[in-house]
């Protein structure tokens, strides 16, 4: 098993997390923009820059939510783990 898939696995929960979706959301486009963010946070994207994709992410998904906040709060516990998990 790639260590990525681990990552990519929790980076998705943190994100049906945020939005309230059941945990087991089973989703190729929660996985896909999963994968994604785990690249771009790897790739030195700037804060602004992921949160705007992940506030895309909810709105492609058609995700509604009376927290203004949410968004933010998921890129911060996303990138809190990815830079905390030893790349080998």
């Amino acid at each position: 098993m790639d260590p990525d898939d681990a990552l990519v696995h929790v980076l998705k929960v943190i994100l049906c997390e945020g939005w309230k979706l059941p945990a087991n959301q089973q989703s190729d486009e929660l996985d896909r923009c999963a994968t994604i963010l785990l690249k771009r946070i790897r790739a030195g994207d700037g804060y602004e820059s992921l949160v705007s994709y992940v506030l895309q992410l909810r709105n492609s998904l058609r995700l509604r939510t009376s927290e203004p906040s949410v968004d933010t709060e998921i890129v911060d516990r996303i990138v809190a783990l990815v830079r905390n998990v030893r790349q080998d």
